[in-house]
């Protein structure tokens, strides 16, 4: 729940009250007061269009094998994954490959075969510079802990 003080053309102002429930029991329960949320003006939804390769650079990630990896990008809201096979990029053929950017968030889905369980992410991008795309995300542990990942990519020439 959230009671939002205000909201200017800057920053909104509130207090909120999230819970988090398995299997019925509450597990989490955190009450914050005053929060202040920026308005974020960068949008980066042409900027991310092409052909990036990176991996995670924190220490630790839910879907990451520390290795390098390819994104390409399309401006229908699909990307093609790939993975390295020896000197060799290959296609992954997800039965869904889908994203979109909203701002700067970056919101992605994905099933590796038709009949798979869907996966989902959802990263900030922190920036896209010089070629370089940095994201960040906050991510939760199986105990309820808290840490941050991140990423790092440059863009693949053609």
């Amino acid at each position: 729940m959230a009671d939002i003080h205000s909201i200017t053309v800057k920053d909104m102002m509130l207090k909120s009250d999230w819970k988090v429930y398995t299997d019925g029991e509450m597990v989490i329960n955190e009450v914050y007061d005053n929060e202040r949320y920026i308005r974020i003006n960068k949008d980066f939804e042409n900027d991310i269009i092409g052909t990036w390769e990176g991996k995670v650079t924190s220490a630790e990630d839910e879907h990451t094998d520390g290795e390098l990896h390819r994104w390409e990008y399309k401006a229908d809201g699909t990307y093609v994954y790939y993975s390295k096979s020896g000197d060799q990029w290959v296609n992954n053929n997800d039965a869904l490959a889908e994203y979109f950017v909203d701002g700067i968030l970056l919101c992605t889905r994905w099933k590796n075969t038709s009949d798979s369980e869907e996966l989902r992410e959802w990263w900030e991008i922190e920036s896209i510079k010089d070629g370089v795309m940095k994201w960040t995300a906050l991510r939760m542990r199986d105990d309820g802990t808290t840490y941050t990942a991140t990423f790092q990519m440059r863009k693949v020439k053609d």
